[in-house]
């Protein structure tokens, strides 16, 4: 597949988005992986840090911090001119995002605020939920507007075995993007909510750590069975038992093979982003990096030092600080 044919089946996509109209979304993103799953450089990439982020350390204190703020609206767009949004992260990133077409349409938005859709070289679209109908603050449109622009660098020169996104890294771009601008013009409780994404993610990769160990089958979230586990210990201390449950109760019967290669993996790109938070430089290198290899060698290639970027277990000092504003 050339890349004026793949242009021309995302400028269907891009039209399908702006109309809202999902089910047509789906079927191209099903065709499209249909006709590329047998190109190497179309195959999606692990990141392949298990071990690092077995480590990952969220302390009572930070989910404690989290929990009482829940899940309360704690802002939104003070207008709907997005142009200042979009300077934001044109200068951050030094990329054009004068085409990228910001759109309110009805979705299920109930474990995404917003989503990023990729098209040609500079023809993106972030679709986000009706005025009025949904919590929508300026960094959570920051951070898809990250989004656009890396597929925007990556697309700079239409190679397109450089297209596909390291979904990893990808997350990684758009949390620092959302980072940099709570770090300039967020308030503490503000970047509390933003870091409150992570939480869920961070309790199921406890949960298949947990689950790993007791040999659990089938391979899938058990809420039941997984509660009681040593290592929910702090979970249980701020949620109570019955709050852990209805939380965990969000990913029950999900397969975890799946559920962490395409959630929690991902999500955990915001570490990475707030180790990098004072690197823009870093970052947009990150943004054209070829992504046909596992993480850890993908930074070693950009003679970053990957021990130190990948240790998870700083992730609690690292938002404590973040929050604190001396990050």
């Amino acid at each position: 597949m050339e890349a004026a044919e793949l242009y021309s089946i995302e400028e269907t996509r891009r039209e399908a988005a702006l109309k809202g109209d999902f089910r047509r979304i789906e079927q191209i993103n099903q065709g499209l992986f249909k006709r590329t799953e047998h190109l190497e450089h179309f195959q999606y990439r692990f990141p392949k840090i298990e071990a690092e982020l077995a480590k990952a350390y969220l302390s009572k204190d930070l989910l404690q911090m989290g929990n009482d703020l829940g899940n309360a609206d704690q802002g939104n767009l003070p207008n709907e001119d997005i142009t200042q949004y979009k300077k934001f992260v044109e200068d951050l990133l030094d990329v054009d995002l004068s085409n990228v077409s910001v759109a309110h349409v009805p979705f299920d938005y109930s474990k995404a605020e917003g989503q990023a859709i990729s098209c040609g070289k500079d023809r993106h679209v972030v679709v986000l939920p009706p005025r009025g109908q949904a919590f929508l603050s300026p960094d959570l449109l920051i951070h898809e507007l990250g989004h656009t622009a890396e597929y925007t660098l990556r697309r700079k020169n239409d190679d397109i075995k450089h297209f596909v996104n390291h979904v990893f890294l990808n997350e990684t771009i758009a949390h620092f993007c959302q980072y940099r601008y709570l770090k300039e013009y967020g308030t503490k409780t503000e970047k509390i909510s933003a870091m409150n994404s992570v939480i869920p993610l961070y309790m199921m990769l406890k949960a298949r750590i947990a689950a790993t160990e007791m040999k659990l089958q089938p391979d899938v979230v058990q809420t039941e069975r997984l509660v009681s586990h040593k290592g929910f210990a702090d979970f249980r201390k701020v949620y109570s038992t019955p709050g852990l449950k209805r939380s965990m109760s969000a990913y029950e019967g999900e397969n975890f093979y799946r559920l962490y290669h395409m959630s929690i993996a991902p999500r955990f790109g915001a570490i990475l982003a707030l180790k990098l938070l004072n690197e823009p430089e870093t970052i947009k290198k990150l943004c054209v990096a070829p992504t046909d290899k596992p993480v850890r060698e993908i930074l070693t290639g950009l003679k970053l030092n990957a021990d130190k970027l990948l240790d998870f277990s700083k992730a609690d000092e690292l938002f404590k600080r973040f929050i604190a504003g001396t990050l």
